[in-house]
């Protein structure tokens, strides 16, 4: 600043300090009012900033959202479909096995009575 903007602001308070003692009562509080008004929805503004996210967040966690997806969905396309089996158990099979009568044994040797069955068929 230099001297001439010095000598216009000084002169620009005391012209407005002259103005604000010569204001009547009624303007003054509605003066007053105003000015309270205006500084409590800057104050509000402000809060509301506070609260809400940064600008920036919002783009970012949609990026990170999108990357997300897409790094689960290639994972779940590439897994090997199954690691069980392609035989299934019957477990009735086994049940009825384990439940009957003649001894377990017997179906240890199954094998050789079947052979056995094969070899009297064929002759």
């Amino acid at each position: 600043m230099n001297s001439s903007d010095d000598k216009f602001i000084s002169k620009l308070r005391s012209d407005l300090s002259t103005s604000l003692d010569n204001i009547d009562d009624k303007t003054a509080q509605q003066l007053r009012h105003a000015r309270a008004q205006a500084v409590h929805a800057a104050t509000i503004k402000k809060e509301d900033k506070s609260r809400s996210l940064p600008r920036w967040l919002s783009p970012a966690s949609a990026a990170v959202s999108f990357a997300s997806i897409s790094m689960i969905t290639i994972v779940l396309w590439f897994m090997p479909q199954s690691t069980t089996p392609t035989t299934p158990f019957n477990i009735v099979e086994d049940i009825a096995l384990l439940s009957a009568p003649e001894e377990l044994e017997f179906y240890e040797d199954l094998d050789f009575y079947i052979w056995l069955d094969h070899e009297e068929s064929a002759t």
